[in-house]
């Protein structure tokens, strides 16, 4: 490129422009910066040794300061010089396994690449999901690697060791065993574990002083206690959306958020088949969107706090088009009357004439959402439509009788605030972020003599507490558990665990022998319980499959208790209207929060 000169600089026609302050001063010094910007043979090598040394010499410089100024950390390299039977390097094996969230187990499917999980899927095995995986369970995959995970113990918030852990357990299993347990309380996360119930059973009898409660900031518990109301006792509602015509969903989200809901999409799509005769109909009642309401064939938006009373007038509704009741249920239908609001939903009319028309073939599903006397009143018309034993049966309850998880947090609160409690386990979750604010949970663990939480990451909770014990992901732990439907579910290691985590089992079993056992051997003994014939073919067929063939709950003999049911009506004030209504709903992606470092 030629050089840039005052002369050729010049333009000789049109308007002048410069690039700076500099080239309109003309300087003498800007001349001579002009030459050098692009010198003639800049494109050439040098030729000179002048230059070629001092590049020499500047390389020189730079690998001398680069080997002055930073080391290779030191690494332990571990050959695979030992190949295990049967694995190939660069193949892809296939582990069957499971995640349990919210006390309901998800049969998974986990594929390993040389020694690491990389993906997870859902397994065909599993009579809920048949293969399907929910967007919980695939993204679980990310907390096994999250970098934020804790990777030590701590003690007021600084590190400590696993032998002070396990010198503190020591003592402190002596002191709760010389009193039977007095002021010791544990406060888990909901589970499923059949190895976990039987743990808890034998420290309940060992430590009868001992009080145990669970809490979930997102659960099921008022369709519980709704059960409880209409029935008795506490029951798991299974819907089976393929002998279903009409189909009522009063913000449950059956194809969403339901814990069973890749069945019922498969029983809902069994209902639409264009060749047959019949073609069931969704109608979606409810106050946000959901993936129900998108697939419904009629929606409504209602305010949730309408959604009892609008369930109380399609109660009236449906006597008036005809439903024909009597006895004692007869009384739920006048208390259901005295509860239903002046509004005029005028689409219910239909809905009750459909759901009439298709007598034993018809759904009530109410949300979690809704308060325990709304899904009691939906159990009392779906009997009175025919449809239980039909379209609906009840299955046992895990746990049946206890106490709703707020209902036992503020009891445990109360305690804690009262000094009463002296040592507090909490295995998993994060109340002090999660629990209601009105509880105050944090002050309360204050007052706690020793606290220990077991958690995956050093969260509100755990800086709070005396200890903190990192948690195994599920990944890396043996484990068991239920399906929705109660088939027993296995849950093994695909991979040992990163940051030497502890899982719930092995911590609650160091309180029964006093060491840390194999989580092996804790699930291994559990299946003897269940299992039959030869116990190693059965024990590797379980571990192969992922799940126990014939152990799902069977459909229990219910009976309504129709003076229950027409009780918790009568005491219902309609909520005034008033402005904004604010509903509380877990995320579709982060649940309660727990997943939110996914991102």
């Amino acid at each position: 490129m030629p050089s840039i000169d005052q002369e050729t600089s010049q333009p000789t026609e049109g308007r002048t422009y410069w690039q700076s302050l500099a080239e309109l001063g003309n300087s003498k010094d800007y001349l001579e910066f002009i030459k050098g910007e692009f010198p003639e043979g800049v494109d050439l090598p040098p030729e000179s040794e002048g230059r070629r040394r001092f590049l020499q010499v500047m390389a020189a410089s730079i690998a001398l300061a680069t080997t002055t100024g930073c080391h290779w950390p030191k690494e332990n390299i571990r050959p695979f010089a030992n190949r295990p039977d049967g694995m190939v390097p660069g193949i892809p094996r296939f582990f069957a396994t499971s995640m349990d969230l919210g006390g309901v187990s998800r049969g998974l499917l986990v594929k390993s690449f040389d020694g690491r999980p990389i993906n997870v899927e859902g397994n065909n095995l599993d009579p809920i999901s048949a293969g399907a995986a929910d967007k919980y369970s695939i993204a679980s995959l990310l907390d096994l690697y999250d970098p934020d995970r804790s990777q030590e113990v701590l003690e007021n918030g600084k590190p400590s060791t696993w032998a002070d852990l396990a010198g503190m357990l020591s003592a402190k299993k002596k002191e709760i065993e010389s009193s039977r347990g007095a002021g010791l309380r544990f406060l888990t996360e909901a589970s499923s574990s059949p190895s976990r119930a039987r743990l808890k059973a034998m420290i309940l009898s060992k430590l009868p002083e001992v009080k145990w409660f669970e809490y979930e900031p997102v659960s099921s518990d008022n369709v519980r206690l709704g059960t409880r109301i209409a029935f008795g006792a506490d029951y798991r509602p299974q819907y089976d959306l393929s002998k279903a015509m009409a189909i009522l969903d009063l913000e449950a989200d059956l194809l969403g958020a339901d814990s069973a809901s890749s069945r019922n999409a498969r029983g809902f799509v069994a209902g639409r088949d264009p060749e047959s005769h019949h073609f069931n109909r969704l109608y979606s009642i409810e106050s946000g969107y959901s993936t129900t309401g998108a697939q419904a064939d009629h929606r409504f938006a209602v305010r949730s706090s309408e959604i009892h009373g609008l369930l109380a007038q399609l109660a009236s509704v449906l006597q008036a088009e005809g439903l024909s009741v009597q006895g004692e249920s007869a009384s739920i239908l006048e208390a259901a009357s005295s509860a239903a609001p002046e509004t005029d939903y005028e689409f219910l009319p239909a809905i009750a004439r459909d759901l009439l028309a298709n007598k034993g073939h018809s759904i009530i599903a109410v949300g979690p959402n809704q308060s325990p006397r709304t899904h009691a009143l939906a159990f009392a018309l779906n009997d009175l439509l025919g449809n239980l034993g039909q379209t609906l049966t009840l299955t046992e309850e895990p746990d049946n009788g206890r106490p709703g998880y707020i209902e036992g947090l503020k009891e445990l609160t109360d305690e804690m605030t009262a000094g009463s409690v002296d040592t507090l386990f909490v295995l998993g979750g994060n109340p002090v972020y999660d629990s209601p604010s009105d509880f105050k949970f944090s002050e309360a663990l204050a007052k706690v003599k020793t606290s220990i939480h077991l958690s995956q990451f050093a969260d509100e909770t755990s800086l709070k507490s005396t200890w903190h014990i990192p948690r195994a992901h599920y990944l890396e732990t043996w484990s068991d558990g239920r399906l929705y439907d109660g088939t027993i579910s296995a849950g093994q290691p695909l991979i040992a665990p990163l940051y030497d985590g502890k899982s719930d089992l092995e911590l609650l079993a160091f309180l029964v022998i006093g060491e840390f056992p194999s989580g092996y051997a804790i699930v291994q003994r559990t299946f003897r319980d269940y299992s039959s014939g030869d116990f190693e073919t059965a024990w590797r067929e379980f571990l192969d499959n992922g799940m126990l063939a014939d152990t799902a709950y069977p459909a229990a003999e219910v009976a309504l208790d129709a003076a229950s049911v027409a009780d918790s009506l009568r005491d219902f004030e309609v909520p005034e209207s008033q402005g904004i209504e604010l509903a509380f709903a877990p995320h579709p992606s982060v649940y309660d929060g727990r997943f939110a470092n996914n991102g």
